[in-house]
Parts: structure tokens; C-alpha cells; sequence
């Protein structure tokens, strides 16, 4: 989550490609009930959105690279390490 200077807030969730298949086939096939939700990234999605109605500062992204997803991971790597010293 990413706080900006205006009080705005940026939720984002990354993935690796291999998730994106069943996301986009159950985005494709949501008709709006929670039982046509079978795909757990596009169900956040979903969520997110109706709290996003409630709470206007808020936006969410999802982001389908595994290349950016390891460097998510390496970058959470140095800040324990820098956080235990």
C-alpha cells in the first residue's frame, strides 16, 4: 500500500503471469454474484471495488509480471535486513 502526498492510497497486488489465465477467464465470466467467483486474485479485486465505493481515497491494482514480482520479493528482502540492524 502506497500513502501519497494528497491522502490517497494505492493498494497493489502483483502476480506472477501464470495467475492471469484464470483471472481474465473469471472476469470474463463474472455475472455479478459472489457464487460465479472461482479465481481468488479477481475475487480481491471484486471486494475491492465495493470498498473502494465506500472509501473514495482508495484505488487498487494488479500487476501480472513475475520479473517485477521478484524484484517485490528482493526489495522486501533488504528491508528486513536493514529493519533487524
Amino acid at each position: 500500500m502506497i500513502e501519497t502526498r494528497k491522502g490517497r492510497y494505492l493498494v497493489i497486488e502483483v502476480k506472477g503471469q501464470g495467475k492471469k489465465i484464470d483471472y481474465e477467464a473469471n472476469k470474463k465470466s463474472y455475472d455479478g454474484k459472489i457464487k460465479s467467483l472461482f479465481n481468488e486474485v479477481f475475487s480481491k479485486e471484486v471486494g475491492f471495488k465495493d470498498f473502494i465505493d465506500l472509501n473514495k481515497n482508495f484505488d487498487y491494482k494488479i500487476i501480472f509480471d513475475a520479473k517485477l514480482q521478484s524484484q517485490q520479493q528482493e526489495l522486501l528482502r533488504l528491508l528486513r535486513n536493514y529493519s533487524s540492524n
